[in-house]
């Protein structure tokens, strides 16, 4: 039913307004693009997918929060699809223009990073994905960024090594972010739990 409705909100927006707006167009493509993912409609969700994105680079930076949101939804896909290939692709051209974005600087290039060396690593390329992740870490810690994004990151850098037995360069990089969140969050929070118990 959500998906009916989805559909009418953009057919009815559409209709209404010649331009793009990310509340009334690129979210509800993009909440499509999930809906029909749930649904395992896959080639449809990675079509709605490519339109939010799309929609999206009209009305915003490419560099934008909802740019980075639609690009984690379509790279999820591709992932779940196991087009891996097509996945990479879309991660170089999107570290590509981010880098040119922000002079190669700052969390966006950081989540780009992510992005790349997260799916090298699913691609079995551990040792293209490796200093990816290294250089996102080193990124996000300069611009100390939004630290669940920075946790996530070093959550995968770790599986990483992991599985390549380098357990002694996991540990700093582990006992790095454990420092870093509770500096930022306070040792409460659910974040700090969830890297002790890594």
């Amino acid at each position: 039913e959500g998906e009916t409705y989805l559909k009418e909100s953009l057919a009815l927006y559409r209709k209404l307004h010649q331009e793009e707006d990310v509340n009334a167009t690129v979210w509800p493509t993009e909440r499509l693009g999930y809906a029909l993912h749930l649904q395992r409609k896959l080639p449809e969700a990675e079509q709605s997918y490519r339109d939010a994105l799309a929609r999206c680079a009209k009305c915003r930076a490419v560099g934008s929060d909802e740019y980075a949101v639609v690009v984690r939804s379509l790279l999820d896909l591709l992932k779940a699809e196991n087009k891996l290939a097509e996945g990479e692709t879309l991660c170089r051209e999107v570290l590509a223009q981010q880098r040119a974005a922000f002079t190669n600087k700052g969390p966006a290039v950081a989540e780009a990073l992510f992005g790349l060396a997260d799916n090298l690593a699913s691609q079995g390329k551990q040792a293209e994905a490796e200093p990816l992740f290294r250089e996102a870490i080193a990124l996000y810690e300069k611009a100390i960024a939004s630290f669940p994004s920075n946790a996530e990151l070093r959550r995968h850098f770790v599986e990483l090594l992991r599985g390549q037995g380098k357990l002694a360069d996991a540990e700093p990089v582990l006992r790095k972010g454990l420092a870093q969140q509770k500096k930022v969050a306070g040792s409460q929070h659910l974040e700090v739990a969830a890297s002790l118990s890594n």
